[in-house]
């Protein structure tokens, strides 16, 4: 669960923060349009990081839980468990992420209580379903793929209300594209994952380990980048717009006209 909160904190409840003051500042308006566009813009975002983020850790389940947990004090057969478990959680990363946006959007609508009831769905599903799992004998990989199915629950349960509330938010093929995108960057995760484990790096060291993870991750996400381009998904050319910002940060400061003056002068 450690390594599955910390994509949903990075990029959910990073970007739904920066979202909300806007929100909030838009909710009060009787014209609800640019609310929706700000909504959108955040969900496609958290869409777009999230995404990725779920391929990697889902393809990449083993070598992660090794590097975190230590391939040496953790056993084997409880790093495979682990890893089972942990991609379950993998698949409910995005939707878990936006989460924080749609209970956040309708907290600037002054809404409380929808949040809640659909918290307490969302726990008597997840108890319900580890329930089921449990006497079917799955064990702790049964009580993730709850957690997992009661997040996608809890998921579908606030967008739909927040459509009701806000109307249609016509995101669904761009969220297509960015999932297609994701699909194909698994399938050359996966592919240089395994043959670079065959007969490059000796994993059962921890430098080959990380060596595998950093190349394996480079690669795919190479290719989500590749293929964000080619469906033209927006969101890329927001992202590339930010790094020329960054990369241009000398030249901001030094045209700025801000004088910064000391304690002392007048």
């Amino acid at each position: 669960r450690q390594l599955y909160v910390l994509p949903i904190s990075l990029f959910g409840v990073s970007l739904s923060q920066a979202s909300f003051p806007a929100l909030a500042e838009e909710a009060g308006s009787p014209d609800k349009t640019k609310f929706k566009s700000i909504l959108c813009k955040s969900i496609l975002q958290i869409f777009f990081f999230a995404l990725p983020a779920s391929i990697l850790i889902l393809i990449l389940r083993v070598p992660l839980v090794r590097i975190a947990f230590g391939a040496r004090s953790f056993p084997w057969e409880a790093t495979l468990t682990t890893g089972r478990a942990l991609a379950f959680l993998a698949l409910t990363i995005a939707p878990q992420a936006v989460v924080q946006t749609l209970t956040r959007s309708l907290h600037a609508l002054k809404d409380t209580k929808t949040p809640v009831y659909t918290g307490v769905v969302t726990m008597i599903s997840f108890v319900s379903l580890a329930f089921i799992f449990g006497r079917l004998q799955w064990g702790v990989v049964g009580i993730t793929l709850a957690m997992s199915l009661s997040n996608l629950i809890d998921f579908l349960l606030l967008y739909w209300i927040v459509r009701r509330r806000v109307g249609a938010l016509g995101i669904s093929t761009r969220i297509y594209k960015m999932i297609f995108a994701s699909a194909v960057t698994a399938i050359f995760l996966w592919l240089p994952m395994r043959l670079l484990d065959q007969l490059v790096f000796d994993t059962t060291r921890t430098v080959p380990l990380i060596l595998l993870t950093l190349t394996a991750s480079t690669v795919g996400f190479s290719v989500y980048l590749i293929f964000s381009a080619l469906f033209r998904i927006e969101e890329l050319q927001e992202v590339v717009q930010i790094a020329k910002k960054l990369g241009n940060w000398r030249k901001i400061l030094v045209s700025t006209d801000e004088v910064i003056e000391t304690p002392g002068s007048n």
